[in-house]
This record gives structure tokens, C-alpha cells and sequence, in this order.
């Protein structure tokens, strides 16, 4: 369908509800026709050599490439230098320098909810996605307006990707050195000292002509990032009996943070075809500048008794001290027990075979955010100037993060290692978890950061590693990871009883959510209205009826209910091969990406279905209070694509499976024989694919989605499972060739 509203074509629309293309119009099919073949060069060297004193260890790498999106490259060089040397019999110094170069650019990008290819799925088929500009590099509006004080401009997204491209660029630092001191045999000392240090400018450039800054606009960030650590270690191990061994590590460190920032953003270039804050007047200009500080103080102990190698208990303890937290909150403890006992030392064939139970109890303390205490001012560049409050609010009542966990497991290596099992089951409860997310506007503040409550993870780890095949010529090994986890979410602050994230809210009929006692990773939204025995409530006109109580209703749950990694591994003379496949069940996704397209009318169960006679399956209410089965047949129109379908967030939600094949390697290494002639110590060719097989009953791209970003909203899982304009992971396939000396 062309662009238009339901009522026939119109130009000006940015939907494709309009009337049907004719026979003669050309529809372009620009998803494919958007994306492309990334190629990538990888260049790695090592070298190594020493004496019984001194050794050394120098290594490079280079690599640059594409992408499968248009005008996206990077390329990175990395050098590191190691070296330890034996000063005396009891001194030996270790030191390490690495230097990273990497400059990205990045041709797409998207907003704080994600929505990287938003406008590439959505880009009206009507129009060529490659035509954004003429031959004389001007722009190619596909539709115009101008009312004098306001211009509508419509361009292919590839004026953006192709023009005003982010790019960033950073060069790292890193140095290390460890003195160790060993007096006696049963004490080491050692002192480690490093720092991190890089820095980093990001910019970008919207040029002349693109819409909503058709004057141009320029933005600019430079950075200078300092980490500090310093550690310091004292080990103590001696048997203080015959068969009682106790070894003691206590040990402080100090880490230290800072970030230098400068920021200049302008509007309007005075000269169109110069990119520079120096072409913009002052007027049109802002700048701002940060400077983030964070310092750590800890000192630990650990001490752990042996008794034969079959029972051993230990006791760790750690109390740290953050700047980021409010004086009377910056201590913080941190203290754990763990035991174990190697059950297989009763045993006369205790050599043939090996067992092991194990048990712990820890609590891990978190600090805040830098800067999370106290609001900050910034500039009011209104009329009379003066300062206003950051719209980012401070608390003072922030308390240390705090996670309790109880571990269970076992161990065990039957017919002398041939197999391997391991298993495992937690139970992990955090307290007072800090986060970052909006808060109500009566609080003078838009976001704000606070300890939101208490949630709960419990769950079973296995790991099964075995060689099922070992001859002279051939063995097959195996690797299969099962793990499953169950969350709660047990207590938010005062009456709340949903929390949104922050970043996870694409549209109203569905946001990445938290409710009070269901699972953590939630989604929330609009339903249809359904009766007590679960049947879809239809209304008097024919069409469903959304439920009206509440749009913040549990609709979904993006936690897995079981996932699986199998990892083989054959090696048959010179040729190894090895894949490893990814497994998981359950779990829901919100595909937001269609959500989009269905209002948009751009989506291809909405070309499948729309005007075409329907009746619903669902019951009628009649005036008695009772249901009788929904025979009327209505039409799929706009109307109701628009305004039901698109309103209700569980048309949106997919309970997901996939298998996947992460990577498959084959590699061949010539024999020594024939490496010895060229005079190389070894030579090995290997092929490999990433991501070659996807088997999933989703109807988007690719299920493993994070709309934001790992970290959005404050918390690694916030949008995880929320698919709003991703772009799917690529399957890549490399050809690489290894060379020794």
C-alpha cells in the first residue's frame, strides 16, 4: 500500500495506509537493498624469549573492516610489552605497557529506547532508500513543504548514515608492575601498581540540508580519562600439623577515577560547506565541561583450613569505603563462608576418581553512581541568565547495594577424568539495588537515583564435560552448560508497584517493567478485556475490546526458562574442528519493531490481512451479565489496525525459542615435517563462521535483542528482550592463516 491515512494516497503521510500501488508504480525493497558485506582484516604477532633471569612478551594486533550497515568502519591498533625479571633469589618484578588506537565510525545510531534500523524498516517502499542525493552532493527531498516559518522535509535515511556519521576516536594507556617478595617459603609479598589512562573525542556533524537543522549543526566531546590501583597483598600458607595446612591473604587497595570533559554543540554554520565550532556564532553556540572524581579505599583478609585435602573451611572479610556515597553511608562490609569436603579422600581408589561437595554463604556490597548524592547546577541561558537545578536530581539517603548468597554444588571426575560434572544451586538476594530511572515531576526532578527495593534469584547451574572418543589418532570432546534462573521482584520503595525502566519504553502498549512479586525482567501493558474463564471479551461493533482498567499490566516475562551451550570438539591428526551450539526456551520478547510497522501500515501480516472480512473468537456481553459466542464478521481496516490492534501490548508478545550455532572452526595444521623444510615452527590454516545457523520460531529478525544497550536504565537486563529497530548479529565467516618462527 502507498503512503496515506485509510483514505486514499497522500504525499504528505508518512504511513502506508493510503490506497494500493497500481500495476505501474515500483515498490523497492530496501530492507534488502540496505544492507551489505562487511570485510575484515585481522592481523595478530606475538614474540617471546628470555633467559633463566629474564623474559620478555610482545604482542600486536591490527585490525580494521566494515559492517553490514553503510558508511560504519573502525580500526584498531594495539602493541603490549611484558617483561619479568629476577632481581635476587626472593625479588622479581613483573612490568607490563600497552597502547590501543581505536577510532569507530558509526553511520547509524539510535535513540535512548534503541531504534537503531527504526527508519530503515519503516522508510515508505514508494521511495528508493539509495536516492538521498543529486550528482552535485545536494540533497534529494522526496517530499517538501514549506509553510514559511516551518519546512517539512522528507529524505531517504541514508542522507544521515551517509553524511553525518558519528565518529570516535580513543587512545589508551595502560601500564602495570607487580614486585613480588618471597622471605621464606611459606610468605609472598607483593605490591601491584597501574594505571589506565585515555582519552577519547566524539563528534558528529549534521550538514546543510538535513531536516530539522537545515543550517547545519556540529557537536563535539573530548575527554581525558584517569584509573588508578594499587594493591598490595601478603599470602602466608604452612602446615601447622602433619595433615593441617592454614593459609592467611590479607591485603588493602586503593583505586582511583577521573574523567575530564569538554563539550561544544552549535547551531547554523555561517559558511555552509565548514564544519567547525569556529563557523558558528557565538550566540548559537553552548559548551559545557565535567569533571567526575571517584575514589576506593579496601582491606580484606581471607583465611582457609585444609585437613588432608578432604575438608577445608574459609573465612573472607572485606570492608570498603566509596566516595560516591554519603558520609555517613561510604562503609560498607562485605564478609563469606565456604566449606567443602572431597568425599572421594575415603576411598581406597580415590586416585581413579574424584568428589567433591561444596557450600558458601557471601555478601557483596555495590556503591552509587559518581555523583548520585548532591545536584548540580547548570547554566540558564534565558532571559537574565543565573544557574537553575540539573533536571538529574541528587539523594543523600543512598546506602551501599547489598547481595546475600547461598551456593550449594558438587564435583565430580569419573573414569579418570574421562568425565566431568559439575552442578550447582544458588539462591541470590539483593538488597536496596541502586538504580537510575524517572521520577514524578512534584519531585522537582526528572531522573533520580535510589535504592528501589529487594529482589531475589534462584537457580541451577550444570556443566557436563567429557571425552567420549579417545584413540591415537582421534578424541571427541564435549562441553554442555544447562543453567536455568527464577527472580522475584519482593519489595519496592513506599505504595510503588510498578517500575518502568527508564530506557525500555518504546511505546505505551508495552514498556520493560518490574512488578512487585512477579519476575524481575517483566513487561507491562494493555490487554484485551477477558472474562473470568479466559475468553476474549467482543464488543458490540464486532472487534475485541481492550481492557480499560489498567495499561500496566503484566503481559510478559523476557527471563528464559532454560538454557543450554553444547561445545564439541573432534581432533583427528592434523584437523580439528569444533562448534558451539546455543540453546534456549521460553522467555518472552516484546517486538516492538512490528509494533511500529503495524501502525504504520508497513508490515507484512497487515498487507496479509488488511480489509478483508473477520470474525473474532471471543464471547459477547449480553445486558443479563452473561456470554454468548461472537458471530459478527467485521473488516481489518485502518481503523482497527491503528487503534486495537496497535493498542494492546500481547499482539506484541512472543514467548521465544531459538538453537543457534555461535561459531563452527576447522582448522588444519601442516606437520612438522613439512614446516621444518620452510623453516617455521608451525603452520596452520583455519576457517570459521559466526552465527551461520539460527533456528527460531520468532517472527522478527533475531531474538537475542537489547534495545538500549546492556546497561540502559541502570541494570544489565533493563531492555533485554525488547526488540525496538535492532539490528540483527551478523553472520560473519573469516579465513585465517597462522604462522610460527
Amino acid at each position: 500500500y502507498t503512503s496515506g491515512t485509510g483514505s486514499g494516497f497522500d504525499e504528505s503521510s508518512i504511513s502506508s495506509w493510503g490506497r494500493k500501488y497500481r500495476s505501474d508504480e515500483f515498490i523497492y525493497n530496501n530492507i534488502d537493498r540496505f544492507f551489505e558485506t562487511g570485510l575484515i582484516n585481522d592481523i595478530n604477532f606475538n614474540v617471546n624469549g628470555g633467559t633463566d633471569k629474564y623474559n620478555f612478551y610482545t604482542s600486536g594486533n591490527y585490525r580494521d573492516g566494515g559492517s553490514i550497515i553503510p558508511n560504519t568502519e573502525s580500526d584498531k591498533l594495539s602493541v603490549l610489552i611484558k617483561g619479568t625479571a629476577k632481581l635476587s633469589q626472593k625479588l622479581e618484578l613483573t612490568a607490563s605497557a600497552n597502547y590501543i588506537k581505536n577510532n569507530i565510525k558509526e553511520g547509524i545510531v539510535g535513540g535512548s529506547s534503541g531504534g537503531y534500523a527504526n527508519n530503515i524498516y519503516m522508510y515508505p517502499l514508494r521511495y528508493d532508500i539509495k536516492r538521498y542525493q543529486y550528482e552535485n552532493g545536494e540533497p534529494y527531498y522526496e517530499y517538501y513543504e514549506s509553510s514559511g516559518s516551518e519546512e517539512t522535509a522528507r529524505i531517504s535515511p541514508m542522507w544521515g548514515i551517509m553524511k553525518n556519521a558519528r565518529n570516535t576516536g580513543t587512545q589508551r594507556f595502560v601500564i602495570n608492575g607487580n614486585l613480588a617478595y618471597k622471605p621464606v617459603e611459606w610468605i609472598n609479598l607483593s605490591y601491584r601498581v597501574g594505571q589506565d589512562f585515555y582519552n577519547q573525542n566524539y563528534g558528529y556533524v549534521n550538514v546543510p540540508g538535513t531536516p530539522n537543522y537545515m543550517d547545519g549543526r556540529i557537536y563535539q566531546t573530548k575527554g581525558n580519562y584517569l584509573y588508578q590501583t594499587n594493591i598490595f597483598n601478603s599470602t602466608f600458607d604452612k602446615k601447622i600439623v602433619q595433615d593441617l595446612r592454614a593459609t592467611l591473604i590479607l591485603g588493602a587497595s586503593s583505586e582511583y577515577y577521573e574523567a575530564k570533559t569538554n563539550s561544544f554543540s552549535g547551531e547554523n554554520f555561517v559558511v555552509p560547506d565548514i564544519y567547525s565550532i569556529n563557523n558558528i556564532a557565538a550566540s548559537n553556540l553552548i559548551s559545557s565541561e565535567g569533571f567526575r572524581r571517584r575514589q576506593r579505599y579496601a582491606v580484606y583478609g581471607d583465611f582457609k583450613l585444609d585437613y588432608k585435602n578432604m575438608l577445608s573451611i574459609g573465612v573472607t572479610g572485606r570492608n570498603d569505603w566509596s566516595s560516591t556515597l554519603p558520609k555517613e553511608s561510604r562503609s560498607f562490609y562485605s564478609p563469606s563462608v565456604s566449606g567443602s569436603f572431597t568425599f572421594s579422600e575415603l576411598f581406597d581408589n580415590k586416585n581413579d576418581w574424584f568428589g567433591k561437595f561444596r557450600a558458601s554463604y557471601a555478601k557483596v556490597g555495590k556503591d552509587a553512581p559518581i555523583y548520585a548524592t548532591y545536584t548540580s547546577l547548570l547554566p540558564y541561558l534565558g532571559v537574565g541568565g543565573g544557574y537553575q537545578n540539573n533536571a538529574t536530581g541528587g539523594n543523600i539517603n543512598l546506602v551501599a547495594e547489598t547481595t546475600i548468597e547461598n551456593e550449594y554444588g558438587v564435583e565430580l571426575r569419573l573414569f579418570r577424568n574421562r568425565l566431568n560434572i559439575e552442578a550447582a544451586y544458588y539462591d541470590k538476594e539483593s538488597h536496596d539495588q541502586i538504580v537510575t530511572a524517572r521520577v514524578p515531576l512534584p519531585t522537582g526532578f526528572v531522573i533520580q537515583t535510589f535504592n528501589v527495593g529487594k529482589l531475589r534469584n534462584r537457580g541451577l547451574e550444570l556443566s557436563l564435560t567429557g571425552s567420549p572418543i579417545k584413540t591415537k589418532d582421534f578424541t571427541w570432546s564435549a562441553t554442555l552448560n544447562a543453567w536455568r534462573n527464577r527472580s522475584k521482584m519482593l519489595e519496592f520503595p513506599g505504595q510503588i508497584q510498578v517500575f518502568p525502566y527508564t530506557f525500555g519504553q518504546p511505546y505505551n502498549a508495552g514498556k520493560a517493567a518490574s512488578m512487585l512479586n512477579m519476575p524481575v525482567l517483566g513487561i507491562v501493558g494493555t490487554d484485551y478485556k477477558k472474562t473470568e474463564d479466559g475468553y476474549t471479551v467482543i464488543g458490540a461493533d464486532g472487534y475485541p475490546v481492550i481492557n480499560g482498567e489498567s495499561d500496566a499490566l503484566y503481559i510478559g516475562n523476557r527471563e528464559p526458562k532454560f538454557n543450554i551451550g553444547l561445545l564439541n570438539k573432534f581432533n583427528y591428526k592434523n584437523f580439528n574442528l569444533s562448534f558451539l551450539w546455543d540453546f534456549r526456551f521460553g522467555g518472552d520478547v516484546y517486538n516492538a519493531t512490528r509494533l511500529g510497522m503495524v501502525a504504520r501500515g508497513i508490515a507484512y501480516d497487515v498487507g496479509e490481512w488488511r480489509d478483508k472480512s473477520f470474525v473474532f473468537n471471543g464471547v459477547v456481553e449480553q445486558a443479563d451479565g452473561s456470554f454468548i459466542k461472537n458471530n459478527k464478521e467485521v473488516v481489518l481496516n485502518y481503523n482497527y489496525f491503528v487503534n486495537n490492534y496497535a493498542a494492546v501490548g500481547t499482539n506484541f508478545i512472543e514467548t521465544v525459542n531459538w538453537a543457534r550455532v555461535r561459531y563452527i572452526t576447522l582448522a588444519y595444521t601442516l606437520p612438522r615435517k613439512y614446516s621444518d623444510r620452510l623453516k617455521l615452527s608451525r603452520l596452520s590454516v583455519e576457517v570459521s563462521a559466526q552465527n551461520p545457523i539460527l533456528f527460531t520460531n520468532y517472527s522478527g529478525g533475531d531474538p537475542e535483542v537489547n534495545s538500549a544497550g546492556p546497561n540502559a536504565g541502570g541494570g544489565g537486563g533493563s531492555t533485554m528482550g525488547v526488540d525496538y529497530g535492532a539490528i540483527p548479529i551478523s553472520r560473519t565467516y573469516s579465513l585465517g592463516i597462522s604462522v610460527g618462527f
